[in-house]
């Protein structure tokens, strides 16, 4: 019997079984479970665990706009997306409907309704991610795949000499053997297990950030929408427009996590308040509603004034602490044009992340270069495939990391399929 063991029960490690275990049964018919066995092994104590917390709960599992120019390595991205799409189109159940990707493809004809919710970002149609993971659970069930929760793997030695089978240590000191292995844990779990292909340094991403100034602690709760560019030496390395939320320890929010991905300590980080006009015209429009407010009141209105309604008060107090003005201060043009350049240019300073426990992604990992672009196969380890958050590759919030979770383990299990189809029959 050929042995596979499958490291990380995430959603690659589990889109990675599904696939194999598919293709497999299909290809060997009734007898793929005493030719095949497949071992799926997770070291917390329950598989999905990284689908469950996707998207606030709801998972975002995928988008209609996937662009390999959003993975911080496009080119290997690129061709390993085509790959998979191509397999996609090959292992596709429902030949006669097109999907927009063969990620959307595989959960739709497993069963999944799903929906566009916006900047197109998709999720199950009953926006649980629990029904991604039951539709990924039954495959596994009716497939017989052997599922080891609560398993720690601490060293992987691949095939050596006559015996061609990789040797798979567990933190109790056992040692399970397997034919072939994908290796698919999240990032974290990588850190701990000892294998011998190049690893990226790791760093939390997709996270908060924090940041060295202290007065925005008063704003811990506060949401604003602007635009956040991340400035380095004076150049722009990132900007994008969302919500921003203050922390006391810095600045939360989608946008923020994006703009985690390229920010490190030191870099300023600016928040165009009014993203949408440029600083004349914001001067222009806050003069006259000084003049059209004066007129209301009939009589001057003061600086705190000239802020209310756009800022609530306690961001307002920061702003005009940080310019110099105070709050009863009489205003004149150029006291608006002061308020003018803070709205529009309001300046942080990151000091790393903020909450590296709840970050999304980890940035790191096996270094693509040993990895071929067109299978996920390690180039100097025949049988061993790596594929998910165990590359060093990573993208943008927006279903983006769930979709190369997905598209990556689907095309190592697919692959691995395939070739043990063309290597053997069902005498096996």
């Amino acid at each position: 019997m050929f042995e596979i063991a499958i490291i990380g029960g995430g959603a690659s490690g589990l889109a990675a079984a599904c696939a194999l275990a598919i293709t497999l049964a299909q290809g060997y018919g009734s007898c793929a479970r005493e030719s095949v066995r497949i071992v799926l092994i997770e070291a917390s104590d329950k598989v999905g665990r990284s689908i469950l917390r996707s998207g606030n709960g709801r998972c975002n599992f995928s988008n209609l706009a996937i662009d390999p120019d959003c993975y911080n390595d496009p080119s290997f991205v690129h061709d390993v997306l085509r790959a998979f799409e191509d397999a996609a189109s090959r292992h596709s159940v429902a030949s006669f409907c097109e999907y927009p990707n063969g990620v959307i493809g595989f959960l739709a004809d497993a069963g999944l309704l799903w929906e566009e919710a916006g900047e197109g970002r998709v999720y199950p149609i009953t926006n649980k991610a629990s029904s991604v993971l039951d539709i990924l659970r039954a495959l596994m069930e009716k497939s017989g795949i052997e599922v080891l929760t609560g398993v720690r793997v601490s060293k992987i030695v691949p095939a050596q000499g006559a015996q061609k089978r990789f040797a798979v240590h567990l933190e109790d000191e056992s040692v399970l053997h397997a034919d072939a292995l994908i290796y698919a844990p999240g990032g974290k779990a990588a850190q701990s297990i000892e294998l011998p292909l190049p690893l990226a340094p790791l760093r939390p991403i997709l996270a908060s950030l924090a940041t060295t100034e202290r007065d925005v602690r008063v704003l811990d709760g506060i949401r604003v929408h602007a635009r956040l560019s991340v400035l380095r030496d004076g150049a722009v390395i990132f900007a994008d427009e969302g919500e921003v939320l203050f922390r006391k320890y810095g600045i939360s929010g989608i946008v923020t996590f994006d703009a985690s991905r390229f920010a490190s300590a030191g870099d300023a980080l600016v928040l165009d308040l009014f993203p949408d006009r440029e600083l004349d015209d914001l001067t222009a429009f806050l003069i006259e509603r000084q003049r059209i407010m004066d007129k209301m009141r009939m009589m001057p209105a003061c600086a705190l004034d000239c802020l209310s309604g756009i800022l609530l008060p306690a961001f307002a107090s920061v702003m005009l602490k940080r310019v110099g003005i105070p709050e009863n201060a009489s205003v004149d043009e150029s006291v608006l044009r002061i308020l003018a350049r803070q709205l529009k240019h309001f300046e942080l300073t990151c000091d790393g992340v903020g909450d590296a426990e709840h970050s999304q992604v980890m940035r790191g990992g096996i270094h693509t270069s040993v990895v071929e672009r067109t299978t996920l196969e390690a180039t100097d380890i025949p049988h061993l495939f790596v594929c998910g958050e165990a590359l060093d590759v990573d993208g943008p919030c927006g279903g983006f990391n769930l979709h190369w979770a997905f598209a990556s383990g689907l095309l190592a299990g697919w692959v691995l399929a395939e070739r043990l189809q063309g290597e053997s029959g069902c005498s096996q």
